[in-house]
């Protein structure tokens, strides 16, 4: 785990991790399960647009990111896997190299030379 400045804002610091699971549930259905333990835990999912079009980040108690998922890669409007977000933030990268098996790191590799 390590804390981390707000990433898009100006906020109190994050703690960030990450985890590895094991599953064959759908990735849909784990959104699902995310979403309903932010709301559980107080987060209010209340999306905020620039004039640009870009995305107003605000303060959380909670937020939960699928980031891969094996080697799939999924486009739907509600999920985006790999995470496109994620070679841009050290409070991904960081957790995520700690855990990441050789295989998920030389994925990672691939993903981000494009």
């Amino acid at each position: 785990m390590i804390e981390t400045k707000a990433w898009g804002f100006e906020g109190e610091d994050f703690l960030n991790c990450a985890a590895v699971c094991d599953t064959d549930t759908d990735p849909e259905q784990i959104l699902d399960i995310c979403k309903q333990i932010e709301a559980e835990l107080g987060r209010e999912e209340e999306l905020e647009y620039a004039p640009d079009g870009s995305r107003i980040y605000h303060s959380r108690p909670i937020d939960i990111d699928i980031l891969l998922y094996g080697d799939r890669k999924i486009s739907t409007p509600r999920l985006r896997i790999p995470h496109p977000l994620m070679g841009e933030r050290d409070f991904v990268m960081i957790p995520l190299l700690e855990i990441a098996s050789e295989a998920t790191k030389e994925r990672l590799k691939c993903i981000f030379q494009k």
